[in-house]
């Protein structure tokens, strides 16, 4: 996808953006600012842009070059401090916001064309969460396929609008003040998200997945990387959903016994999903099951060490991996 951005605002532009924003779009950033401007313009070639703020909440060292397209009117760079946790960073993020819809996006995506408008469209209809339809980035590039599959199976393309109780994590929109009803607990769990959105659906909040609002997702290509941040999250995941949900020692022992077949019943899942709705990739996928043996281990190990010794340094680990781990670029990166 191409996106165009004019490097001057239209009159019009300016005393719209004088006015509240009706969206704000948060994007965690590092050192990776290929990534970062190519996400960047894909949100300012948004119908309906100069509505919309932008907040960019920059994790790069000192030094780093600035990223292109940051000056615009309607985008507000934040300076991520250092040793913050992921979950920190976007609830911070969240304090900032103006609009009363806030949607998430990784650096590492691309919206397409439609994407506000699918977002706005679903929130005007009383959904308190809007999530959206799944693209590769970086198809047929390593195990980019297969990964994307794993992460995102039930929202890929082609996608069914519907209620959902859970939405792409890290890339789904939310009424601003359903998300500070949770005070204290937002930031913990903005990273460990289905958390978040399990309990907006125990609280009856409505949840939708949205076709229109589509997205490319660039994927991790090399075993050693998606290892390395499945653990990472995992650990996290693992160590809030147990504190969060108030296990008891035996059920985390039942989990512990129970966690060496985790990852076989996932590689299983991921072949039923191959047949069902995906035959074009099924190749692909039994091809890559040793590799997804492997990292569906890495994040059982994860969420075991975290539900049984908490989250460690993982939380602000898991912030170099999301925005400075290298994912090999595809025509839509």
């Amino acid at each position: 996808m191409s996106c165009v951005v004019d490097s001057i605002l239209s009159e019009a532009e300016e005393n719209e953006l004088m006015s509240d924003p009706v969206l704000s779009v948060i994007v965690i950033v590092g050192r990776q600012r290929d990534r970062a401007q190519a996400c960047l313009r894909s949100l300012l070639a948004q119908n309906g842009a100069p509505s919309m703020e932008i907040l960019m909440v920059d994790c790069a060292p000192e030094g780093t070059p600035p990223i292109a397209l940051a000056d615009r009117g309607n985008v507000r760079v934040l300076r991520g401090t250092p040793g913050r946790e992921f979950g920190e960073l976007r609830a911070q993020a969240v304090h900032e916001t103006r609009a009363p819809i806030v949607a998430f996006i990784e650096e590492h995506c691309i919206a397409h064309p439609g994407w506000a408008a699918a977002i706005l469209a679903g929130h005007a209809a009383g959904w308190s969460g809007v999530g959206g339809e799944v693209h590769n980035g970086n198809p047929g590039r390593g195990l980019s396929d297969v990964i994307l599959a794993i992460s995102f199976a039930p929202w890929m393309a082609p996608a069914s609008r519907g209620a959902q109780v859970l939405l792409p994590g890290n890339n789904t929109s939310y009424k601003r003040d359903v998300l500070l009803c949770f005070g204290g607990d937002l930031a913990r769990l903005l990273l460990t998200e289905p958390l978040l959105q399990w309990q907006l659906a125990a609280q009856g909040e409505r949840l939708l997945l949205e076709p229109r609002m589509r997205f490319s997702h660039t994927n991790e290509t090399r075993l050693t990387t998606i290892c390395r941040g499945f653990y990472l999250w995992n650990r996290c995941f693992g160590a809030a959903r147990a504190d969060i949900l108030r296990w008891s020692w035996g059920q985390r022992a039942a989990r512990l016994v129970a966690a060496p077949l985790v990852p076989w019943v996932r590689a299983a899942r991921l072949l039923a999903f191959g047949m069902r709705r995906r035959r074009d990739l099924l190749g692909r996928f039994v091809r890559g099951l040793p590799a997804v043996i492997v990292a569906e281990s890495f994040a059982v190990a994860g969420q075991v060490v975290g539900m049984v010794m908490g989250p460690g340094s993982a939380p602000v680990r898991f912030v170099d991996y999301e925005v400075g781990a290298y994912r090999t670029p595809g025509d839509l990166a």
